[in-house]
């Protein structure tokens, strides 16, 4: 009979301990095998001998900490995730206005908002803050205009299908009244001036609503519903004209163009104009002006087909006496008197008269002239010494 040898619950146990259930190759490349009693033996290198890797070699590595990999000068360590964006995060500072850096970019509602000062902004976020800001109207046709006009001024505008760079802005209303540009002042209640679409310029005070009016009245005509006031005395105004001295300066194409004329209700015609020239016309405002009152010569004014009427009673002729002047009086010495004016021409017609007797009166004559220089009363009576009067008239 065979012999049959047993094992203790002991023995037993001991050698369930020492089986090997697992194991692990570590970092040094060792193959370590784990007991049922979970005790560990290092059973070798468990890999082939491998170099250590390089920026040619392929090999073993160790990975770099966060603190080698923020310092930078580790050439034989590997960089983690970790490290990466400790490093980062400690050596690319946020970005700002000033400093160069790490950005987060914007979203469309954070740049619509504007706000954000720190994020950046991306095409898609642009795209939608400029429609937010300033509406869709053509805005996608932008991108199609490019301003090539090296002129200053050029600006870009919209021509109700696509923007167009032009040199001029051009205001387009929906129709003549609808206004086209507006001016206000902060606080006002009321626009202060309006362009419509008809071209017609209102003012107001921006208090109520306007209430003057400029516009184009008919061809060449430019109309005002208001009156116009000069406040500066010192100004002029200038109507075709520059540089005059005159409060209104008139210029005209020819001398017999009018430049003033006055009419009454609905008359005809003009009751009276004064033309280029200067010269006066007067009229029944039915037809054509027939009185003409102008400079005809050096120093002479004349009315022309027409009387001149004095028709109040007690109003006449008043004539400057003088040196050289046109009238005057004298009184005879021996019956004659030279009398010295310049103002005597060789066609003068010389009226003397009497005022006040003195001596033996006789008539009056004009005995002698000197044109430019004298002439001289002589009476019949060689006593006469009575005091006259003489005036010159000059025929037209």
């Amino acid at each position: 009979m065979a012999t049959v040898t047993g094992y203790t619950a002991a023995k037993m146990q001991e050698i369930v301990d020492g089986t090997v259930e697992s194991g692990y190759i570590n970092g040094s490349g060792h193959l370590i095998l784990v007991l049922h009693d979970a005790t560990e033996i290092d059973a070798g290198s468990a890999l082939p001998a491998l170099p250590t890797a390089s920026d040619t070699v392929a090999g073993i590595v160790e990975l770099a900490t966060n603190a080698e990999t923020i310092t930078g000068t580790d050439a034989t360590r590997a960089v983690t995730p970790a490290s990466l964006a400790a490093a980062s995060t400690t050596l690319v500072p946020a970005a700002s206005d000033t400093v160069a850096g790490r950005v987060e970019l914007a979203t469309s509602a954070e740049t619509i908002t504007g706000t954000d000062t720190v994020r950046a902004v991306t095409p898609a976020g642009f795209a939608a803050g400029f429609d937010s800001r300033l509406g869709t109207k053509g805005l996608d046709a932008l991108s199609d205009v490019i301003i090539t006009s090296a002129a200053i001024g050029h600006i870009l505008q919209h021509d109700g299908s696509t923007f167009v760079n032009k040199a001029t802005l051009d205001l387009i209303g929906a129709a003549a009244g609808t206004d086209v540009l507006s001016v206000k002042v902060t606080g006002d209640t009321n626009v202060r001036t309006v362009i419509n679409g008809d071209g017609s310029i209102e003012f107001g005070s921006g208090a109520a609503a306007v209430n003057i009016k400029i516009y184009r009245y008919a061809d060449n005509i430019l109309g005002i519903d208001d009156g116009i006031m000069m406040t500066d005395p010192t100004k002029q105004l200038n109507i075709g004209n520059s540089g005059s001295t005159a409060i209104i300066a008139v210029k005209a194409s020819a001398t017999s163009d009018a430049v003033f004329t006055t009419r009454a209700g609905a008359s005809a015609d003009s009751y009276f104009y004064m033309d280029a020239l200067g010269d006066h016309w007067w009229g029944n405002g039915t037809a054509t002006q027939e009185i003409q009152l102008g400079r005809t010569a050096n120093n002479a004014l004349s009315l022309q087909t027409a009387d001149f009427l004095i028709a109040t009673a007690g109003r006449g002729l008043r004539i400057k006496e003088g040196s050289n002047a046109k009238m005057g009086s004298g009184t005879l010495v021996g019956g004659t008197l030279t009398v010295n004016t310049t103002a005597v021409t060789a066609n003068s017609r010389i009226f003397a008269f009497c005022n006040s007797p003195g001596g033996t009166p006789g008539f009056l004559r004009c005995s002698a002239r000197v044109a430019g220089t004298s002439f001289t009363i002589l009476s019949s009576s060689g006593t006469d010494t009575s005091t006259f009067s003489w005036i010159l008239i000059e025929p037209a």
